[in-house]
């Protein structure tokens, strides 16, 4: 049923350690050991890879529970709702 998921969860799990080598580089080929160091090359590393981690959990969770219900056949929550929720939020 959700065995997709775990494919899901490895692949972003390689494309982490790709960004996680990357800020890696980035701090070594500028000698930062801490913070910024006022580069944007490396503000940008740094970026990419907290909003990677910070993102993708949640994704994985919502991904994970909208296959549930698709295949629980309860998905009473369509995506022409979806499309509707901000919307209905903002009046």
């Amino acid at each position: 049923m959700l065995k997709i998921i775990p494919f899901y969860a490895a692949l972003v799990a390689l494309f982490y350690v790709y960004l996680s080598a990357r800020t890696i580089g980035v701090r070594r080929k500028a000698k930062i050991s801490i913070g910024d160091g006022g580069d944007d090359e490396m503000l940008r590393a740094m970026h990419m890879h907290a909003n990677f981690s910070q993102y993708t959990p949640i994704a994985l969770i919502l991904l994970a529970n909208k296959m549930s219900h698709f295949y629980s056949g309860h998905c009473h929550f369509s995506y022409a709702q979806t499309a509707q929720l901000p919307e209905s939020l903002i009046g």
